[in-house]
């Protein structure tokens, strides 16, 4: 639900190996915009500090406003390859969006406020760290948080028991996230 992330790119000429690391030395990033549905996709070089900062902070849902000089693009990543020494962004791939057409998302799941039965001595123990749902793109939330406050000893919260907002569909299992009754508080 934050911003579209303004990132100005341009296309790129080279390809291989020597021409991506000249990119890389000159503060940019090999990417790819993949075409509309008519198979046509865009050779870009991207600035690795924008998009590595975006993705570190927004998440892998933050969209992008891609300026090409010809007119700017809508899009959201869809793939992004490290190098695996570093955690130095090496290539982002990027799918174009519909700013009017639901799609699938990956969302985290965050825990909000403080179990009561934790103070009794039961253990707070998050089973599920991610949920998919659904959403036009301008809504995509950046986290959904769960809220354990009501959470007593030897109760468990369910994914069907997040508070999502509006315009946002769970895809998930609703009773994903349901434990063994024990002496462990689940969320």
């Amino acid at each position: 639900m934050a911003q579209n992330v303004g990132l100005r790119g341009r296309e790129r000429e080279g390809r291989g190996k020597n021409d991506a690391r000249r990119l890389r030395a000159s503060g940019m990033v090999p990417a790819v915009l993949y075409g509309d549905g008519d198979g046509k996709s865009a050779a870009l070089a991207v600035p690795e500090k924008t998009v590595d900062y975006t993705l570190r902070h927004l998440g892998d849902n933050a969209l992008y406003d891609i300026d090409l000089g010809s007119g700017a693009s809508t899009a959201r990543v869809v793939d992004v390859q490290r190098n695996p020494v570093t955690g130095r962004l090496v290539h982002v791939d990027f799918a174009p969006v519909d700013m009017r057409e639901r799609i699938e998302v990956t969302v985290p799941v965050t825990i909000a406020g403080e179990a009561p039965g934790a103070a009794e001595g039961g253990v707070l123990q998050q089973v599920a760290y991610e949920v998919q749902v659904e959403s036009l793109p301008g809504d995509i939330p950046q986290e959904i948080a769960l809220d354990v406050s009501t959470l007593e000893m030897n109760e468990n919260l369910t994914l069907g028991d997040l508070t999502l907002p509006e315009g946002v569909t769970l895809i998930s299992d609703p009773e994903e996230g349901e434990g063994p009754a024990g002496q462990n508080l689940q969320a």
